[in-house]
């Protein structure tokens, strides 16, 4: 029985046939890839470890070149990172920020609304407390987890 063995090419685990990777199709015998994929994931693990704790991008390149990286490596990586938090930042607001803020203003307007209409003699619409509770609680996830994307 062989074991599976991490894919130079697309970073799977995986167990070759005849030494070809089932899910890109390449040989996974490819050393120079294998090191240089081993690199990159080393300074793209570097990066993210000092992203966390907010460092600057010129404080994470120069701690990437005192690491043995090349500051052309290190922009690149940054780059690609930078591009990937803002999708998935992106994909949060659309989540759960843009239909919470409608939904808290909506729920908060009507509700203000008809309370100051009741107090003049007209008819007061509590049902809308669920559309306020959503809101608030959809803007209060989405803001969490946008704090565990920082750019």
């Amino acid at each position: 029985m062989t074991d599976a063995i991490e894919c130079p090419h697309c970073l799977l685990h995986v167990l070759p046939t005849n030494g070809i990777c089932p899910s890109c199709a390449k040989d996974v015998n490819d050393a120079d890839l294998a090191i240089q994929s081993r690199h990159q994931r080393d300074l793209a693990d570097l990066i993210e470890t000092l992203k966390q704790k907010r460092a600057t991008d010129t404080a994470v390149t120069e701690a990437a070149v005192q690491a043995g990286f090349t500051s052309d490596l290190s922009s690149q990586l940054l780059a690609n990172r930078r591009k990937t938090v803002i999708a998935a930042r992106f994909e949060i607001k659309k989540k759960y920020l843009w239909p919470g803020y409608p939904a808290f203003i909506f729920g908060t307007g009507v509700t203000v609304g008809t309370l100051t209409d009741a107090l003049h003699g007209g008819e007061y619409i509590a049902v809308l407390y669920g559309m306020i509770f959503y809101g608030l609680c959809s803007i209060l996830v989405g803001h969490m987890k946008l704090r565990s994307y920082p750019l």
